[in-house]
């Protein structure tokens, strides 16, 4: 009884305790004056400080469980917010925006820094922001009395220095242009940018774009701040517009860069305030995501045809991927050499579904022909793995480079034997590419147990015992240990295809 009523007064004091460190850990997130917020993974508000509160002219607490969509902010602005916190849970990494605001008749300009929460088990648990002012820091560029290029010219070396302890090394650079009175200033500059004249006409502002951006992308960035002043979606945003060009970095590779252009109309002063920042990393994952999605409809309309030729090819191909999948495996288990990732099972599965891709090249009267084909009809057969590759380099310029390769490699070399006796190339042992060789077994496998024109399906422990007597050909040995390994979860796989 005493141990009971210990342990529960042991348990209130570390309560007590844990409430005494979250109010002191409000009070400071209250006391600093920058505005902190928290969402979670639906965007919704589950925490914001004073600040935070009184930027919004919110009572307290009178954000959370709301989103951006039910505050007193443009649609288009918050439509961006939110496809910015998706992108963050989705990527786990965090993102820097710089946005302008309207409060009653003013503009103001923040700078929003938000990272994801992720737990110890790697899921994301929501958003953690913050909103920096830096109007301080343009404040420079909207004084009435410094109107002249020289003054301006002064003021922006001031500028510079504020922006940097402001904004530190976040972005690439900071521009200023004014196309009225013909100058450009970069107030804050890295990397190749660092090159590059400080303050000069317009024309050494255009002569720079020609020095570091990509020539296809020229014509975006030279035109900028005639599209920002001939678009409505300009008006209706406040002077928001962004693009996405390449710029060359110090290697002379080019990198994706986000250009975001705000416009600052103020008498003489009128021009464009531009910030450049490195988004590469994240262009390049949504390439990848695009051409992934690609690569899927590509397979998914060619399957279509295959099986309209044939008709148990279209069934064929998905159980390929099936069985492809479930023995890489247990290639990554056998082989002590081989460590496939996630990523990497996932591309050479489905590029194992393009490896009868050819056959939409062979004639009808010798695909589909019930009896054995002759001699003859069997080389024409046999040409269905180089017609394959005929096709897949049509599409190169479409498909992800480590995907084209694996889907040319399985297309043309799924038919090759350990023993060379294969086709077309007549390869032997391990000149066959290990992924060709798990393609070739899961190829035999499902062409046994399946039925086809020509003959009845075999039982799948039939099947199973034939491929390890070598009645199908030779395959690796240690290849064979991954298959009697897969036996299981293949045949599992199998009645699950054909309703068993």
């Amino acid at each position: 009884m005493n141990t009971n009523v210990q342990s529960t007064e042991e348990l209130k004091k570390k309560l007590e305790e844990l409430e005494e460190r979250n109010r002191f850990l409000e009070l400071i997130l209250d006391t600093i004056p920058v505005n902190v917020f928290a969402k979670d993974t639906q965007s919704r508000y589950c925490y914001t400080n004073k600040m935070c509160d009184a930027m919004n002219n919110a009572k307290r607490g009178e954000l959370l469980g709301k989103t951006d969509f039910d505050r007193n902010t443009p649609e288009e602005i918050a439509r961006a917010y939110y496809e910015d916190d998706r992108n963050i849970m989705q990527s786990k990494t965090g993102s820097r925006m710089f946005a302008p605001e309207e409060c009653g008749d003013k503009m103001h300009y923040y700078e929003i820094i938000k990272e994801p929460i992720i737990q110890n088990d790697n899921t994301v648990l929501g958003i953690l922001g913050m909103v920096i002012n830096v109007d301080n820091a343009l404040g420079i560029l909207k004084t009435e009395d410094e109107k002249s290029p020289d003054k301006l010219g002064a003021a922006f070396e001031n500028m510079s220095g504020a922006i940097a302890n402001t904004l530190g090394k976040r972005y690439d650079a900071f521009i200023y242009l004014n196309t009225t009175q013909n100058y450009y200033n970069i107030l804050q500059k890295r990397g190749i940018l660092e090159k590059a004249k400080d303050f000069g006409t317009l024309e050494d502002y255009y002569e720079t774009c020609r020095m570091y951006i990509h020539q296809d992308d020229l014509h975006v960035s030279k035109s900028l701040p005639r599209n920002i002043e001939a678009t409505e979606e300009y008006r209706a945003e406040k002077g928001l517009y962004s693009i996405e060009i390449r710029i060359c970095d110090d290697e002379g590779n080019y990198r994706w860069k986000e250009v975001e252009c705000f416009r600052m109309k103020n008498g003489d002063a009128d021009g464009f305030f531009m910030t450049i920042f490195d988004i590469d990393d994240a262009v390049k994952r949504r390439q990848k995501q695009n051409l992934k999605a690609i690569n899927n409809d590509i397979i998914d309309i060619l399957s279509t045809v295959v099986e309209f030729r044939s008709v148990e090819s279209g069934d064929h191909i998905q159980r390929i991927k099936g069985f492809t999948k479930i023995m890489l495996k247990y290639v990554n288990q056998v082989y002590d050499d081989v460590d496939y990732s996630a990523e990497e099972i996932d591309v050479i599965s489905s590029a194992s579904a393009m490896h009868d891709i050819g056959k939409i090249a062979i004639p009808d009267g010798i695909l589909l022909k019930p009896g054995k084909l002759t001699p003859e009809e069997f080389d024409e057969m046999k040409k269905h793995t180089t017609k394959g590759c005929d096709i897949l380099v049509t599409m190169e310029n479409l498909q992800d480079e480590k995907y084209y390769k694996y889907c040319y490699d399985i297309c043309r070399h799924h038919h090759e034997r350990y023993d060379g006796r294969g086709y077309p190339d007549g390869l032997k042992g391990d000149e066959i590419s290990l992924e060709a060789q798990i393609v070739s077994v899961a190829d035999v496998y499902d062409a046994l147990i399946s039925k086809r024109v020509y003959k009845d399906a075999y039982s799948l422990g039939e099947a199973y015992d034939m491929i390890l007597n070598g009645e199908c050909g030779v395959f690796s040995p240690k290849l064979m240990e991954c298959f009697k390994l897969a036996r299981e979860e293949m045949e599992a796989f199998s009645k699950e295809q054909f309703g068993v």
